[in-house]
């Protein structure tokens, strides 16, 4: 095996980054959302990423969790892109800092919308459980089977436009207008060439004075989103590439499953049965990495359609996503 414990890390990082997604929501059935989190590896010093996806919108989920389609001729889309930088604070500590930037295409009954604007910043911190990496090529005793694990903290920050500012219709919208305060944790183990990677978090929207909704001036109130559940568990391959061509370079397969719930809404202390949504979706990633230069091409693919009943009160999408990260030592 080519390949250090540290390089093993590394790898899976990159990987995961794509195959699990963010805890951030769209800001509508067609905008807005936040970033991800980018863990720096054990030994590195720093990580910069730039993420590209492409949202395609395939009919909504009711409150009952029945598909329906969306009217015939519409074509319905977001592209986003991401940058993201993580630095190591400490030994265990690191923070990060995302910002999307986000492109609306819509034609829906008619109306045709295209717009673009910042999407909802995410700053996060990372703390990490273990010393060293855990990864083993076979488990010979029971301390091999010791994961690591990461705890995380993370603030959605509303840069993005919302239905609370000057807007005209909800394809106009890039972010959600809410702040949220979220608690994460992830705990993957690697028996090479094998990785299991289980992560979760919950989230609490903080509530806000409102006094506006789509460019209309309306009767102040106060609202507060549901709080925001999520968990996902993936499934990784490395590969080490045996090809003259490809030599020092890996790849990492991923496959993933993940479901998000957020609980209905708040107004002026009152339930808005009409709100919270959850969604299911399955994910595919394949991840190229070169040693040489600690550089990470990562292709994606989710889907939330796969079935009836994987979403309730939410678009049904296909996410893909293409991204590099580099990591510093």
């Amino acid at each position: 095996m080519k390949m250090s414990f540290q390089n093993i890390t590394a790898l899976i990082l990159a990987g995961i980054f794509v195959a699990i997604p963010s805890q951030a929501w769209a800001g509508s059935c067609c905008g807005g959302g936040g970033g991800s989190t980018l863990i720096v590896p054990k030994a590195g010093r720093a990580a910069v990423s730039l993420n590209t996806a492409i949202e395609k919108y395939d009919g909504y989920y009711d409150k009952q969790s029945s598909w329906h389609a969306d009217p015939p001729g519409s074509d319905l889309a977001q592209y986003r892109v991401e940058l993201g930088i993580a630095q190591r604070l400490g030994t265990d500590w690191q923070g990060s800092v995302s910002l999307p930037y986000v492109w609306n295409n819509n034609s829906y009954a008619a109306v045709d919308s295209s717009t673009n604007g910042l999407g909802d910043m995410t700053l996060g911190v990372t703390y990490e459980t273990f010393k060293a990496p855990t990864c083993v090529t076979r488990i010979s005793r029971l301390q091999d089977l010791k994961p690591t694990v990461y705890l995380g903290g993370g603030l959605l920050i509303p840069t993005g436009v919302s239905p609370y500012d000057e807007v005209e219709n909800s394809f106009d919208i890039t972010g959600r207008g809410f702040y949220r305060a979220d608690l994460n944790l992830m705990v993957e183990k690697t028996v090479f060439p094998w990785s299991v990677i289980l992560s979760g978090g919950v989230g609490y929207h903080f509530s806000r004075e409102i006094n506006r909704e789509y460019g209309t001036y309306v009767q102040p109130y106060s609202k507060q989103l549901g709080r925001t559940v999520n968990g996902s568990l993936a499934l990784g391959y490395t590969w080490d590439l045996p090809w003259q061509m490809t030599s020092g370079m890996t790849l990492i397969v991923t496959a993933s499953l993940s479901d998000r719930w957020e609980a209905e809404a708040e107004i002026d202390g009152v339930r808005d049965e009409a709100s919270g949504l959850r969604k299911r979706a399955v994910g595919l990633s394949s991840t190229l990495l070169s040693f040489g230069n600690d550089w990470a091409l990562n292709l994606g693919w989710q889907t939330s359609r796969p079935a009836s009943g994987w979403g309730s009160n939410t678009p049904a999408t296909d996410v893909f996503s293409l991204g590099v990260r580099h990591d510093f030592y």
